[in-house]
């Protein structure tokens, strides 16, 4: 059956038979009455109800920017109409309606055409919103006594942690992040950006601006006047739903005392923008090696006066290509952890709280903001050991007693209490190689996800620097998602990625890709870089990981991958498959849910932006009664195919067709969000109310 939502499918017509019947010969685009959308044919009245054409029309504006395509007699272009609210209601010689949307029926003889002196075609828009009502219609009203199509059970949704949170926000209950709606999210991003943590610190920066690593004074700089978020826009494309913002405390208050309004207003700006695309923001409070002034010159993030002064001289920031191995340069300099321990034991720490709550009080309340990382890849308790929390072997690790008293500090600030941000918190940096933790969850803060980051050694290691076997991010992916079942909080996986040099990147990007949807993961990969340049490479240390340089994604270190954003219920299982090659477009996503009550009842997944995504079948649906009679049997060449769509065969060509298991669970269709991406929105119906729901969409990689 077409999955396409058409606007006639308010209740008279089986889901199964919204069936593309052929454009007629001399019908046009007329004027329009709300609710309705009205065409032009001569002296036939089309009942879209039971049938949708093939030319695409304008896509209807939803409620947040989203748009929703479908089909109508004979319009060809597109364009925006805002969906009406309110109730619809019946003629007095209409059905009774059992649509919790409100209904309206095409009018005509049984078989779904009529004539009319007026020529008019009333077509009620498709049921994902509720129309005006009471509507009216002169000429001929005889009723198309079709069966109604299944709609989901109306218990009321489920009550939880998202009651009554506003649009904009996550939230954290069972293990799993849940939207506004009660809908589970599974968040895919990227880490914005490697030119974030050298001045001028712009992770967009414009083609004008000082160039990264430039010690340019930013003190009274102007951050967003200098910065192009027009890459934001490049973001739902991609895949993400997710970025993780950064931020350096050396942008935003270089001498002590002295906060640099502007920083807070490029970041801010950022995030608007990002939220103006759907995609959420993770604070991500930034440093490697502590200050670019430690480690030889190879550290960022704190501000030079940060350090105590009793722990030596200090270096020169230097950040070039130099630093390429800053992580054991930092891990052998004995100063790097002494202001760690100054971090965690002195005044340093009172001050690093007071910035921490600041910054939430300013961003965690923006729509679009969902938590906030206290500490990117810490060091922490150098001199203090013991075995892992989730009982497993491999010897004793950092107890993380000082991390893990700096998290209950910032569970306990203001800022958070009020704002009530998802605290995305790190382990020891160590536990990025991929060992496990004895980090505790703070107590009395249940806003919380375990979110450590991944790097391979085989990847990092300069003597190999190539993957070769996937058995150690299989483990250490079992093992992260061991401690964030302990904590019942999500897994997300705040920073993975490769340099471009490294050896089957395709095959690692692959492996984690693998193991984030085996485990069910969030995401978000190192890094979107679009200030990259060949001399400098992402803007840092020489390293080379930006999956973008500086404007064409590189395919060695990127693909867009299928994927569920929310789920109507509690995510099952989760793969991905490339029948044809690592290379090809084609791909087959099969993903496993447990249908739930929420307040939207629908399934949305993100598709690859692909050709033909506007021309989906769905299989899996059986022959219902009138789905014959709805086709338009006038010597069309393309009668077959229809009627093999009606009886829920896929449309053959069609390079995307859906499989439902079992079959009418859900109602799938294609819709148009901001920026032009198409997704695959699954309505649950009452076939769904018990037992497991399977999709299984299928790409192959045809190019019309």
């Amino acid at each position: 059956m077409l999955v396409r939502t058409d606007p006639c499918a308010g209740s008279g017509v089986p889901l199964g038979c919204r069936v593309a019947v052929p454009r007629l010969a001399g019908l046009q685009r007329g004027s329009s009455m709300p609710g309705f959308s009205r065409c032009r044919a001569s002296g036939l009245v089309i009942a879209l109800a039971l049938t949708a054409f093939a030319g695409p029309v304008p896509a209807q504006t939803l409620q947040g920017g989203v748009t929703q395509d479908y089909y109508n007699a004979g319009a060809g272009s597109r364009g925006n109409t805002t969906y009406p609210t309110g109730s619809q209601s019946h003629q007095p010689n209409d059905a009774p309606c059992n649509n919790p949307y409100g209904c309206g029926r095409g009018y005509g003889q049984q078989g779904g055409i009529s004539a009319n002196p007026s020529g008019d075609v009333y077509c009620q828009r498709s049921p994902d919103m509720p129309m005006y009502g009471p509507y009216s219609h002169t000429g001929p009203q005889t009723p198309c006594n079709l069966p109604s199509q299944a709609q989901a059970p109306q218990s009321p949704p489920i009550n939880g942690c998202w009651t009554n949170m506003p649009n904009g926000k996550l939230c954290v209950q069972d293990g799993v992040f849940r939207d506004q709606n009660g809908n589970v999210v599974i968040l895919r991003g990227i880490n914005l950006a490697g030119t974030s943590k050298t001045p001028p610190f712009l992770p967009l920066p414009a083609a004008f601006a000082p160039p990264p690593n430039s010690n340019h004074e930013t003190r009274d700089f102007d951050f967003l006047g200098n910065s192009d978020l027009s890459p934001i826009a490049r973001m739902p494309g991609l895949g993400f739903n997710v970025i993780r913002l950064i931020f350096v405390w050396e942008a935003y208050e270089p001498v002590e005392g002295q906060r640099n309004p502007a920083y807070i207003a490029m970041l801010r700006a950022i995030i608007s923008r990002a939220w103006q695309y759907h995609i959420y923001t993770v604070v991500d409070f930034h440093q490697d090696a502590f200050a670019r002034t430690l480690a030889q010159g190879c550290g960022e993030g704190f501000p030079r006066w940060t350090i105590p002064r009793t722990i030596g001289p200090l270096d020169t920031p230097d950040n070039s290509v130099a630093c390429a191995d800053w992580m054991m340069i930092a891990a052998k300099d004995s100063r790097v952890h002494a202001a760690f321990s100054a971090l965690y034991h002195s005044d340093l720490r009172r001050k690093y709280l007071q910035v921490a709550n600041d910054l939430v009080s300013q961003l965690c309340g923006e729509p679009g903001v969902i938590g906030f990382d206290p500490l990117n890849e810490p060091f922490s308790d150098p001199t203090g050991w013991g075995p892992p929390v989730d009982g497993s072997s491999g010897g004793a690790l950092p107890t993380e007693r000082e991390l893990a008293s700096l998290y209950q500090s910032v569970a306990g600030l203001e800022a958070v209490r009020r704002t009530r941000p998802i605290l995305f918190l790190e382990p020891n940096l160590i536990v990025d190689t991929g060992l496990t933790t004895n980090l505790p969850k703070p107590q009395g803060y249940s806003q919380v996800a375990y979110a450590p980051h991944y790097y391979d050694p085989q990847t990092t290691a300069k003597w190999l620097n190539k993957f070769i076997a996937p058995g150690p991010t299989t483990a250490a992916l079992q093992r992260m998602q061991k401690i964030a079942g302990l904590w019942n909080a999500p897994l997300f996986i705040g920073e993975f990625g490769a340099a471009i040099d490294t050896g089957n990147a395709q095959g690692y990007m692959n492996t984690l890709h693998d193991e984030f949807n085996r485990t069910l993961a969030s995401a978000a990969q190192w890094s979107f870089t679009p200030g990259w340049t060949a001399g400098l490479k992402d803007g840092w240390n020489g390293e080379d990981l930006s999956i973008v340089a500086p404007v064409q994604t590189r395919s060695r270190l990127f693909r867009p991958r299928p994927y569920p954003q929310q789920t109507a219920g509690v995510p099952k299982s989760l793969q991905v498959t490339y029948p044809k090659g690592d290379t090809s477009l084609a791909y087959t996503m099969t993903y496993t849910w447990q249908p739930q009550q929420t307040t939207t009842n629908t399934t949305v997944f993100f598709l690859p932006q692909y050709p033909g995504l506007d021309r989906v079948a769905q299989s899996g649906g059986a022959l219902q009664a009138g789905c014959l009679a709805a086709v338009n049997p006038f010597g069309s060449p393309d009668f077959q195919r229809m009627v093999n769509t009606c009886l829920g065969q896929p449309q053959i060509g069609g390079p995307l067709q859906v499989e439902v298991r079992p079959a009418g669970a859900v109602n799938c269709s294609t819709r148009t969000y901001p920026g032009g991406v198409i997704k695959l929105m699954c309505e649950a119906t009452t076939a769904a109310s018990a037992g497991l729901v399977q999709v299984v969409v299928s790409y192959n990689g045809w190019d019309r």
